[in-house]
Parts: C-alpha cells; sequence; structure tokens
C-alpha cells in the first residue's frame, strides 16, 4: 500500500508512540524505594492492555489473496478502541504510584496529559463515521507527540 488512505493508519502511529510514551513514562517512577503487590499488578496491566493494542491493530496475513485493511480497520476499530480506553483508564489508575516519588506533583502531571486521551478514544469508540475517525485518530496522536515532547524530552 503506497499511500494512507484509510483511519487505520493513525492506529498505527499511534500504537507505536503509545509502547514509547508508555515505557518513557516508567523513568520516573525508578525512584520508588518499596513496591507492593497492587502497584505491581497495576503497571503489569497497563503493560498487558498496551501489549493487546499491538496485537490488534496488524491483520493477519490470509493464506491466500490481499489483506483488505479497510475491512480489519471496521472490524477491529470497537476492540481497538475498546482496549485504548481500558490502557488510559488503566494509566490514571497506574498514575496514583506516582505518589510515592519524591516529586508528587507527577500524579497531576501525568492525568493531566493523560485525561484528554478520554476524549477522542471514546469518540472513535462511539463513531463510526469516517471523519470521526480520522480526527479522533490524529488528535491522539497530537496528545502523545505532545506528551513525549513536553514532558519526556529529557529524562533526569
Amino acid at each position: 500500500m503506497t499511500a494512507c488512505v484509510f483511519p487505520g493508519c493513525s492506529r498505527w502511529a499511534n500504537t507505536i508512540l503509545l509502547v514509547f510514551a508508555d515505557w518513557l513514562s516508567l523513568w520516573d517512577l525508578r525512584s520508588i524505594k518499596s513496591w507492593d503487590l497492587a502497584s505491581v499488578t497495576i503497571q503489569l496491566l497497563v503493560a498487558i492492555s498496551v501489549f493487546l493494542i499491538c496485537a490488534l491493530v496488524g491483520p493477519k496475513a490470509p493464506d491466500e489473496g490481499e489483506i483488505d485493511l479497510e475491512d480489519f480497520f471496521w472490524r477491529q476499530r470497537p476492540y481497538f478502541y475498546g482496549a485504548l480506553l481500558a490502557t488510559v483508564i488503566l494509566s490514571l489508575i497506574a498514575n496514583l504510584d506516582f505518589l510515592k516519588t519524591p516529586n508528587v506533583a507527577l500524579f497531576v502531571r501525568q492525568n493531566l496529559t493523560v485525561l484528554p486521551m478520554l476524549i477522542p478514544t471514546v469518540l472513535a469508540l462511539v463513531s463510526r463515521t469516517r471523519w470521526v475517525q480520522w480526527a479522533a485518530g490524529l488528535c491522539f496522536l497530537a496528545i502523545t507527540i505532545g506528551y513525549t515532547v513536553e514532558f519526556r524530552s529529557t529524562l533526569s
């Protein structure tokens, strides 16, 4: 495929950037001295939900014939955005771990970035309109890029 002609293209970009941003967000948790089972469990659930998103974004190659990416997008859309919604909600809960770091303001900073991600995710989940799919995907991408550049451009 030479051109991005279906809304699934933004899902690929969002998935790759989501993995990168999620990995970078863990950096600030390095200062936690003692981890309890609840914290480890929620961080594991976030990782599993991100893995699920990665698994849902790409189709399996058929034994014969071509892959219809347009059809794949529309069939997978509710599962993909459902998993993304679960990841965003789990991330809000996982951000409670920032209250255990020396910089408690990270809790607010992280959630102020994650909360707006709910809007395009829910819109893409509930609407089957093509322009909404594009707008939601690009909006989520812009929020994630903004988060990565603004808060993760320097790791200290």
